[in-house]
């Protein structure tokens, strides 16, 4: 875990040849270490751009041309005195400021540090701390708008009205229960019912984090030799699977992300299906294909045209399934016209690109009707999810206590636990207990 009272210094740009790039320094030493690496004419004051050397406290030796804004506690991200240098992007450049920053007395950051101070400072809750998690790792305009609602407060705004409503609740109780102060067992009632009502509306109504930062999975299986690879390569619009006339080239699953319309998917291709395998390869190959249309939240089930159709029906679900026939650049087999008209089967052309276009329409208009998600709807993880069922259920249960015994101390209890569910959600409690399920996904620089 961290230590309080440490200043820290990290890289907050990512690695990689580039103009420029950001080192930022938090913690009490902030300006005494600021003085013995930055040379530069004037007074400092904060959150003014001066220009300057950055030194070696040590050596003296010139690191970089740099430009260093001053933070004044608690005006800063972190809550405390910070510091950012931009100085030029350059892996020697970089490595040698941080080493006169840490000769100067600072350390190297743990993933998340920053943000984990920011939280302990009050600066951001735990929810706001997530969304500035998932805006690093947005990928779409989509994911973006919804990092950003979260990094505004929305859903740390209803996660404590939710929870107001609980201690409110609470508060009645224990007070009946301590002080034998006389309580409506029906106001009690009214306010466990909301607080139940309001989380699992959220609940209900609330986006797939995973699939909104992530991408919606999508499996494209099949037979062997149907086109899989093939199709796998058109959609990402590059060779990243290996494709030959030989059956069953592909034994190992292949994921990749593919955006396309703003959506974002994690696309995987994998063995065929129609074999249990000649060699353990194969079948290990086939095992993991199929353990993964379990998994899949969408499965394009790729069959071959230019062949007679097969005589059982995919198994997949048929919510999760998008039906595509392949080879259209090749005359159709005999039985295909029916089932084309019969079903809603997509008929396309992998090698030649023909038609493609109109399947990811479907994953497009899939993704986004999926499970009656609105777009509007704010999105939460499995943790926070996980966690407001918790709420809910314990509320449940408070209730039918209330209900059946009156104001006592089960129904206390079950409050109690609703309270400290919703608290873990935003923070109300002690944010160590929460660094591993949060901030040690984090880059080193946040």
């Amino acid at each position: 875990m961290f230590r309080d009272g440490d200043t820290i210094a990290a890289v907050a740009t990512p690695p990689g040849r580039g103009a420029l790039a950001i080192i930022r320094v938090s913690g009490p030493a902030t300006r005494e270490i600021s003085e013995k690496v930055f040379r530069a004419q004037g007074a400092a004051a904060p959150r003014v751009a001066r220009v300057g050397d950055l030194v070696h406290p040590a050596s003296g030796d010139v690191v970089d041309r740099a430009v260093l804004v001053l933070y004044a506690a608690p005006h800063s991200y972190t809550g405390e005195d910070m510091a950012e240098l931009t100085t030029h992007a350059g892996p020697a450049v970089l490595e040698a400021a941080l080493e006169a920053l840490y000769a100067a007395g600072a350390r190297a950051a743990e993933p998340g540090e920053f943000t984990w101070r920011a939280v302990g400072n009050d600066k951001l809750d735990l929810a706001a701390a997530q969304a500035v998690a998932d805006l690093a790792d947005a990928r779409t305009a989509e994911a973006r708008a919804d990092a950003l609602r979260r990094l505004a407060g929305e859903l740390s705004d209803k996660i404590n009205g939710l929870r107001e409503q609980v201690l409110s609740a609470r508060a009645q109780v224990e007070a009946a229960l301590e002080f034998e102060q006389e309580v409506s067992a029906e106001k009690v009632l009214a306010l466990v019912a909301a607080a139940e009502a309001g989380a699992r509306e959220l609940v209900a109504s609330s986006r797939d984090r995973a699939a909104l930062v992530e991408g919606l999975t999508v499996a494209i299986a099949g037979p062997r030799n149907a086109g899989k690879s093939t199709l796998f390569n058109r959609l990402l619009g590059e060779e990243r699977a290996i494709v030959t006339p030989e059956p069953g080239t592909t034994t190992d699953r292949i994921d990749a992300p593919y955006i396309t319309s703003g959506v974002l998917f994690r696309l995987s291709d994998g063995a065929g299906l129609d074999v249990d395998g000649e060699n353990v390869v194969e079948r290990e190959g086939v095992r993991r294909a199929r353990a993964y249309l379990e998994e899949a939240a969408l499965v394009i089930w790729l069959d071959d045209g230019s062949a007679p159709p097969p005589p059982a029906e995919p198994p997949v679900e048929r919510e999760k399934l998008v039906g595509v026939i392949n080879k259209r650049d090749l005359p159709l087999a005999s039985g295909w016209e029916a089932i084309l008209e019969a079903k809603d089967n997509l008929w396309l052309s992998a090698k030649t690109g023909e038609g493609v276009d109109k399947l990811a329409e479907e994953l497009v208009r899939r993704a986004t009707t999926r499970g009656g998600e609105d777009e509007r709807a704010l999105s939460l993880s499995a943790r926070e999810r996980r966690l407001l069922e918790e709420a809910a259920d314990a509320l449940a249960r408070a209730a039918e206590h209330v209900r059946s015994r009156g104001v006592e101390e089960l129904g206390a209890e079950e409050l109690r636990l609703a309270s400290e569910a919703l608290g873990r959600i935003v923070g109300a409690i002690d944010v160590d207990e929460v660094y591993g399920e949060i901030f040690s996904r984090f880059c080193i620089g946040k």
